[in-house]
């Protein structure tokens, strides 16, 4: 007869959507990883059944966005506890208040906050490219092409955008994960490495300093020889 136990985790998500991307990251490695990280500490073999359920405080239109593109979670989260076992603190200050160096990713650092690794991106559903490029908030220069908003990308499906240029943000975050080719301009004073997305090979970042537009011509130009490449390779 197992004796059972309770493990509840809450976690604190940060407000900024930016910040939710890395964060879930780090949430589905957290939950993928949890039957493992049980089975080596020996409870099972000591006749302890651990029952674990978690849940994320964050803005309920937040949440609804990463059900909207396919999150992939091992075990859904459960409503919010008013009392938990143990709560993992995500938010802007505590990552504020974290020691952390600058070539280290976000990601990095919130792993470090629970003890796991993972990827800088959340698994979510994969969108097909097209061929249409689209720029997302303010992009300076390229009038000839569309302007979408950040709900007309949560909804794109198979073939209706061919690549992202935007300004970083929670928009160039979810089309990385998405999957689609992203020109992104990083913040002057951002370090490069913070919320990159290096890992994502059809991903190019310029500096918001200097002259943005040229700089976003030869990523453009950078990725169109790559996409071609791969057409051909396939």
């Amino acid at each position: 007869m197992h004796k059972q136990l309770s493990d509840k985790v809450k976690f604190v998500m940060p407000s900024s959507r930016e910040l939710q991307f890395p964060a879930m990251a780090v949430v589905q490695a957290y939950v993928e990883d949890y039957e493992k990280k049980v089975y080596f500490t020996g409870m099972e073999k000591l006749g302890y059944k651990i029952n674990f359920e978690y849940c994320l405080a964050m803005a309920p239109a937040d949440l609804q966005m990463f059900l909207d593109v396919g999150i992939v979670l091992r075990q859904p989260p459960s409503a919010i506890f008013k009392d938990s076992d143990a709560e993992v603190d995500f938010t802007e200050s505590r990552l504020a208040h974290f020691n952390w160096r600058e070539d280290h990713h976000v990601a990095q650092v919130y792993g470090a906050l629970i003890g796991v690794e993972s990827t800088v991106m959340p698994e979510i559903r994969k969108i097909t490219p097209g061929e249409q490029w689209v720029c997302v908030k303010d992009v300076p220069g390229f009038p000839h092409l569309p302007r979408i908003d950040g709900d007309t990308l949560v909804r794109a499906q198979d073939g209706q955008i061919g690549g992202i240029i935007g300004r970083a943000g929670w928009e160039t975050y979810l089309a990385c994960a998405q999957g689609l080719p992203v020109i992104e301009i990083k913040p002057p004073g951002r370090p490069a490495n913070a919320l990159s997305k290096w890992s994502h090979k059809q991903y190019r970042m310029v500096d918001g300093e200097g002259n943005v537009v040229s700089q976003v011509q030869r990523a453009l130009l950078d990725l169109k020889v790559l996409l071609q490449s791969e057409v051909v390779d396939k």
